[in-house]
């Protein structure tokens, strides 16, 4: 009796096995590239989703630097300086966008547009208010310079709006970072 076809089924199975593990591994392997496909294909159409709002997130908070910039570097700011950066607009804008933006966004974003909103009320008086104010007392047509219109309150001020400022800038960062993490960098 030939035997030595009984020494080829140990060598076949092994081969067997063998190929069935390396085709089972690719399998998986497969599977694994196709869901992170499907996961970055995802996170892609999140993004392209809400482009628009980023975009305009990412323009409000670079408004938002800018005044803190220029409270810090040119201030203090009256209204008429207020009303040229359009900070009311930039408050109600960041308000808006906190609602319809991602819900990590929604924090970050009202805490930028409380500290937009603590400038407005620190508006100091123009020169030419004050100067008038002033004038106006000199003539004997007023009484007295009015409590909101004293150096020493337009000081307190213009203190209030730089140290507002400084919250500013700090909560602008912080969103920023929050915007950067929610699109995904």
């Amino acid at each position: 009796m030939n035997l030595a076809w009984l020494s080829s089924i140990p060598g076949a199975a092994l081969g067997a096995a063998v190929t069935y593990r390396v085709a089972r591994i690719q399998w998986g392997e497969r599977r694994q590239d196709a869901a992170e496909r499907r996961e970055m294909e995802e996170a892609r159409t999140r993004r392209e989703a809400w482009k628009h709002d980023y975009d305009s997130v990412h323009a409000m908070l670079i408004d938002a630097a800018n005044l803190a910039y220029q409270v810090s570097h040119r201030g203090p700011l009256t209204h008429r300086d207020f009303a040229d950066l359009d900070t009311a607009l930039l408050h109600t804008n960041l308000e808006q966008a906190s609602q319809r933006t991602p819900d990590e966004l929604e924090a970050p974003l009202l805490e930028v547009a409380k500290h937009v909103a603590n400038l407005l009320p620190q508006a100091v008086a123009s020169d030419a208010e004050t100067l008038d104010t002033y004038e106006l007392v000199r003539q004997g047509e007023a009484a007295a310079v009015p409590a909101e219109r004293t150096i020493r309150s337009e000081h307190i001020r213009a203190v209030a709006q730089a140290r507002a400022a400084e919250d500013l800038e700090a909560a602008v960062r912080a969103a920023r970072r929050a915007l950067t993490k929610a699109w995904g960098g």
